[in-house]
């Protein structure tokens, strides 16, 4: 489904949809048992939102053959996603949700948005990269 007519609209996905998540450093998986870490989830500088793509739009093989190196790659549920909220007092300054950002070389791409960024606060963002990665199911190899 890689199109270059992409929709300039940012598109709200069912709460039913299913997204991967692509493990890109060694570091991101616990050597002893192989489960994802925290640190797989947690926003980067740069980054507006975690990279994911829609698993109906894109299977896994076409996604990990995008990057020169993959240690593995994960399934989230968007409504379990929207779900996460920070321990009281705070459990309602957050909204987690995903996005449809589609890009000319993958039309699935999407982001996790709401996720607080480490350098604003570091505690906040450790718990909800730790939610995300109790939740992700590994899907590859």
């Amino acid at each position: 489904m890689e199109t270059d007519n992409l929709p300039e609209v940012i598109v709200r996905l069912d709460c039913s949809c299913i997204v991967n998540r692509v493990m890109l450093r060694a570091r991101q998986i616990d050597p002893d048992t192989g489960d994802f870490l925290p640190d797989m989830f947690m926003l980067r500088s740069k980054e507006e939102g975690l990279s994911v793509d829609i698993a109906s739009m894109r299977d896994v093989e076409t996604t990990v053959s995008s990057f020169k190196k993959v240690h593995g790659v994960g399934s989230l549920h968007i409504g379990r996603i929207r779900e996460i909220r920070l321990t009281p007092p705070k459990q309602n300054q957050l909204k987690l949700d995903v996005e449809h950002r589609p890009k000319p070389s993958n039309s699935a791409h999407s982001e996790i948005i709401g996720v607080p960024r480490p350098e604003h606060n570091e505690a906040d963002a450790e718990y909800i990269a730790g939610k995300l990665a109790e939740m992700c199911r590994k899907i590859w190899p």
